[in-house]
């Protein structure tokens, strides 16, 4: 499973953004300082992970609340919801929604996403492990 698009409204400074990943391998999202590239990181934490990613201070001043939806090659939607909590929500043509994305991610052997900050540049590692 990879992330193969990503929904981020009202998070910290990005009041909207929508990103395309393009495949397996290094994605780089490159800005300058305060630009929102953490916020990315964020994101995708807090969709891969589920509530022990949350930090206060997610939701965008004046905003009552922040929702990331990321979309998976394989055909899933994980809605992510922050408000007093997190909610999390999945769903594609095969299943019913509100089911737990950390299951249902944690169930596949062969996804990883590994994610890092360094010198203005933000690294997303998306990839399939090798089936043997």
């Amino acid at each position: 499973m990879l992330i193969s698009r990503l929904e981020i409204f009202n998070m910290r400074k990005i009041r909207q953004a929508e990103i395309d990943f393009h495949g397996p391998g290094v994605q780089v999202i490159k800005g300058i300082n305060e630009s929102g590239k953490t916020t990315i990181g964020q994101a995708i934490a807090i969709t891969m992970n589920g509530p022990k990613d949350f930090t206060p201070g997610m939701i965008t001043r004046g905003a009552e609340e922040a929702e990331i939806i990321a979309y998976t090659d394989d055909e899933l939607k994980i809605r992510t919801v922050i408000s007093g909590n997190v909610k999390q929500e999945i769903s594609n043509k095969y299943l019913s929604n509100n089911k737990s994305p950390r299951l249902l991610i944690n169930q596949s052997p062969r996804q990883e996403a590994n994610i890092w900050k360094e010198k203005g540049y933000l690294y997303l590692l998306n990839f399939y492990d090798a089936l043997l």
